[in-house]
């Protein structure tokens, strides 16, 4: 897939449209960058006619708007919009971009992934980078846990006062569904001969930090 990520004016408004579109085929090769944004913009006229193309970043998926919207996510004013201007824009997606070049290529991280216990040299000690993006890790990690700690807790509260109700018009619904899936372990349990005819042996290695953000 292979699309932009555009920005957006609103008229008089301070506050800019943050969004990602595919790149269209037309007559079998992809549209230009900036016709995928102008189309865009076309589109969103018929609903707002101040919307105006400012600027649009190259990105084939949607990582680079979901970084930028997550890192305005406090100056957002509606759905797309943002109070920030293009210049802070194009810094968190220079930001975006070094971080993108600095990570090792999926090949050379499937490569090492991928290595058998025979090829595994052992224990060594840490590099001074390698103690550092631990600690980077673990800062994540912890930021993370707290971020999904109060999710949980505001989930459970809609639940709860969603109640009996399977939706609440325009912004959620809460259906009631079955599903039937297969007892694995119960049939390694019963039929272990048969399960056997059907296992199949993959190689793949664990990255497990044992180190504490808060040890003393």
């Amino acid at each position: 897939m292979s699309g932009i990520v555009y920005v957006m004016s609103d008229g008089e408004r301070p506050h800019k449209k943050i969004g990602w579109t595919a790149r269209k085929k037309v007559r079998g090769e992809l549209e230009p960058s900036r016709a995928a944004g102008e189309r865009r913009e076309r589109q969103l006229r018929t609903g707002n006619p101040q919307i105006r193309l400012l600027h649009y970043f190259e990105h084939e998926n949607r990582d680079l708007e979901t970084y930028l919207h997550q890192q305005f996510l406090s100056r957002r004013v509606h759905n797309e919009f943002f109070d920030v201007t293009l210049e802070e824009i194009r810094e968190r997606a220079d930001a975006f971009f070094r971080i993108m070049a600095d990570a090792p290529a999926a090949a050379e991280v499937d490569r090492v992934d991928g290595l058998t216990a025979d090829l595994l040299t052992g224990a060594r000690a840490p590099s001074n980078r390698e103690v550092y993006v631990v600690d980077q890790i673990l800062e994540l990690r912890a930021r993370i846990k707290g971020l999904k700690l109060e999710e949980e807790a505001l989930l459970a509260e809609l639940k709860v006062s969603v109640g009996a109700a399977s939706e609440v018009t325009g912004h959620l619904t809460y259906e009631a569904s079955t599903r039937t899936s297969l007892d694995t372990r119960a049939l390694r349990r019963d039929h272990p001969d048969l399960c056997k005819g059907y296992e199949r042996e993959t190689a793949s290695r664990s990255l497990k930090i044992r180190r504490s953000l808060f040890e003393e």
